[in-house]
């Protein structure tokens, strides 16, 4: 795991949706830097008809990542998924790492992708 320095950064970036998917993405790092990737969440209200979506974080050394969200109906529940990476995770494809969560479904009132973390010198 990095050591966090006084050279270290916070990342952060957030995305919204309803209709839509909501992609948030951090990166690219400053040149001699890599980014960390400390967490992300998956928040949102249901749809007409309950299901589940597979959200996906791309540009990882471990390659794409998946995570199956299981969506209620409205009124019925919401969605919160928040997964903390401990050690972080390295950004590998040209520094940028994405959370590409798609839409919820007909009826969505909305979902939000959330990826947070660091940058520090490699």
């Amino acid at each position: 795991m990095p050591q966090t320095t006084t050279s270290a950064v916070s990342v952060f970036n957030t995305a919204t949706g309803a209709a839509s998917a909501s992609n948030a993405s951090v990166g690219p790092a400053p040149t001699g830097q890599t980014i960390w990737i400390s967490g992300i969440s998956i928040t949102g209200a249901g749809a007409t008809a309950a299901g589940s979506v597979t959200a996906t974080l791309v540009g990882t050394i471990f390659g794409t990542l998946s995570f199956v969200v299981g969506v209620p109906t409205l009124g019925s529940g919401a969605v919160s998924l928040v997964i903390p990476f401990y050690p972080p995770v390295p950004v590998i494809l040209g520094n940028v790492a994405t959370l590409n969560v798609p839409s919820f479904g007909a009826g969505s009132t909305g979902q939000s992708a959330a990826i947070w973390g660091f940058s520090s010198q490699s």
